[in-house]
C-alpha cells in the first residue's frame, strides 16, 4: 500500500520547494516562536524540547492535495517518537482534513525532507574527512618545513662561527705579523 501512495522524490522536491525543514533541539528552541503556529501547538513543542526530544517540522504550513496544514515530528533521544498532525487542541490533541492518501503525501514529504538532510550529512561528514586528512597533510608538510628550518638555522650558525673563527685567525695572523714586523723595525733600531 505505500508504495502504490509512495511518489518520486524529483516530484516531491518539485512540489514542496517553498518549504525548509526545521530540526529543533535545546540549542535552537527560539526557532518555534517564529513558527506561524496557534499558541498551543508552540507550547506543546516547547514542553516536547524541555522533555529533550528534537522536533522536525517545516517552517509554514504545507499545501498538499486537498490538504493544508501544519505537521511535526517529535523524536526522544532513545529513537522512539510522536507525531501532530494540523492544529493541536486540548481536546483530542489534533485534527486532519482531507483523505488519508492527501495526509500521507505530508509524511512522504517529511521523508523526503529527512533523507535529503541525511544526504547532506552525509556529504558534510565525507567533507569533513577529506578535511581531516587535508589538516594531517598540512600538519606533516608544516612539522617538515619546521625540521627543515631549523636545519637551515643551524647551518647558519655553523657558517657564522666559521666566518667569526675565520676573522679572529686572520686578525691573529695580522697581529702576528705586525709584531713580526715591530720586532724587526727594532731589531734595525738597535
Amino acid at each position: 500500500m505505500f508504495n502504490e501512495l509512495y511518489r518520486s522524490s524529483t516530484e516531491l522536491n518539485t512540489q514542496h520547494r517553498a518549504y525548509d525543514l526545521c530540526i529543533i533541539t535545546a540549542a535552537n528552541e527560539s526557532i518555534i516562536d517564529t513558527l506561524n503556529l496557534s499558541d498551543n501547538t508552540k507550547t506543546n513543542m516547547h514542553a516536547g524540547i524541555q522533555a529533550g526530544d528534537t522536533i522536525i517540522t517545516p517552517d509554514r504550513f504545507v499545501s498538499s492535495g486537498n490538504w493544508n496544514g501544519m505537521f511535526y515530528v517529535s523524536l526522544a533521544t532513545d529513537g522512539t517518537g510522536t507525531y501532530a498532525i494540523g492544529e493541536q487542541t486540548q481536546q483530542n490533541g489534533g485534527w486532519t482534513t482531507g483523505l488519508f492518501e492527501t495526509l500521507s503525501d505530508g509524511f512522504y514529504w517529511v521523508k523526503d525532507l529527512l533523507s535529503e538532510q541525511q544526504r547532506k550529512v552525509e556529504l558534510l561528514s565525507q567533507q569533513l574527512t577529506s578535511l581531516s586528512q587535508r589538516e594531517g597533510q598540512l600538519r606533516t608538510q608544516l612539522r617538515d618545513w619546521h625540521r627543515e628550518t631549523a636545519r637551515l638555522h643551524g647551518q647558519a650558525d655553523r657558517v657564522r662561527r666559521e666566518l667569526a673563527d675565520g676573522e679572529t685567525n686572520r686578525r691573529r695572523v695580522q697581529w702576528n705579523l705586525l709584531k713580526q714586523k715591530e720586532s724587526r723595525f727594532w731589531e734595525k733600531l738597535a
